[in-house]
């Protein structure tokens, strides 16, 4: 048997003119839906705005018109994007890093120096005959000759590069190494990349291991040069870099633009020159000395045969150390600077830039000039 329920009564707003007034009973949740039964024919006069006084009480959250479900997508295409956008940065840098590792395990690779650069390593052995020569022509780079046992010409040959295209500079750098009759001559030749400053960043250091009788002729134009232990002429020049000559019998001629000169325990004629730069001589014996810088100290130390000799700076001291029992005359002067003897001389005649006189009884002619600089003259 069905009951007829009852329409409800529409909610009627609240008396805004009556503070009273009761606050409307809630809705409940299922308000939604249509009322069972008929409902009232005519629909509900809508509240009216009060004229004046408070806004009427606000409806409780029941009662309130929950807000639109917003999508979820346009968020997550935001995300997608700034996604997007970070991933091809980490690409770029990654790519970027990754070349930039790459070089550095293609370094390691093949052992290189701790510079950075890439290095290649070439041997050759040549067997010059009786009486040896080796000429070496060379760029940039250390140069180093030294004396062995054997009758053989040892080269060892590494090839540098660094910089932007090192790869490219590396495989442009072409060593030459020949051998006419008892010549042996080492240098090379460039063909890789190149910038504004030329061959930079280049470089063949050569280590030559040679029979003691080899004569020796370098040309290097920015690097270091060495020779050691040969009992024969060598001729040596450096545009940039110092010049080291040891324990060599036989004539040294010697020349550098910018660079100190080293010369230790030779014996023979000693002909050194610097533009700009020291030189440090300690002689077994000296023949036909003659020392000259214009730019650097000039040490001289040990015999002196035959001569004449000279020694100049035109800016910078001289110092010279001869045994007590060497025999020589010498002439000394000094523009801008003292003379400091200690040398037992005979007939010396001094003034204040100047000094003659002969040591032990006499021998063969010391000159020593300087523009501006002290010399000094003393026994060991």
């Amino acid at each position: 048997m069905s009951q007829e329920m009852e329409p409800r009564s529409p909610v009627q707003p609240p008396d805004p003119a009556n503070s009273d007034s009761p606050r409307p009973e809630s809705i409940p949740s299922d308000s939604t839906s249509a009322p069972l039964g008929p409902g009232p024919t005519a629909a509900p006069e809508p509240p009216t705005l009060p004229t004046g006084g408070s806004l009427p009480p606000a409806p409780l959250p029941s009662q309130q018109t929950p807000p639109p479900r917003r999508s979820g997508c346009a968020p997550s295409l935001v995300l997608i994007v700034v996604a997007l956008i970070i991933c091809g940065l980490l690409a770029a840098a990654l790519a970027i890093g990754g070349a930039i590792v790459g070089v550095s395990r293609l370094d390691r690779a093949i052992n290189l120096p701790l510079d950075g650069g890439l290095r290649e390593v070439e041997t050759r052995s040549f067997d010059p005959g009786a009486t040896p020569r080796l000429v070496i022509r060379t760029g940039n780079g250390r140069t180093e000759v030294r004396a062995g046992e054997g009758r053989t010409i040892q080269v060892e040959a590494t090839k540098r590069a660094s910089g932007p295209n090192a790869q490219q500079k590396l495989a442009g750098i072409l060593l030459d190494m020949s051998q006419s009759g008892e010549t042996v001559r080492l240098g090379y030749q460039y063909s890789g990349p190149t910038s504004l400053l030329g061959q930079g960043g280049i470089a063949v250091d050569y280590l030559v291991t040679v029979p003691r009788t080899t004569a020796v002729d370098i040309e290097a134009d920015n690097g270091e040069v060495t020779v050691d232990g040969v009992a024969a002429e060598v001729n040596a020049r450096s545009a940039n870099g110092a010049v080291t000559i040891r324990s060599v019998e036989g004539p040294v001629r010697v020349e550098a633009d910018n660079g100190r000169m080293t010369i230790d325990r030779t014996r023979g004629l000693l002909d050194v020159q610097t533009n700009n730069g020291a030189i440090d001589a300690t002689v077994t014996q000296a023949d036909n000395m003659r020392l000259r810088s214009r730019n650097g100290a000039v040490t001289f130390a040990g015999a002196l045969g035959a001569g004449p000799h000279e020694i100049q700076s035109s800016n910078g001291a001289v110092t010279v150390t001869v045994p007590a029992d060497q025999k020589l005359q010498l002439d000394v002067q000094t523009d801008n600077g003292a003379i400091n003897n200690s040398l037992p001389l005979t007939n010396a005649q001094t003034d204040r830039r100047r000094l003659t006189g002969a040591l032990g009884s006499g021998g063969p002619l010391l000159t020593v000039r300087t523009n501006n600089g002290r010399v000094t003259l003393a026994t060991p």
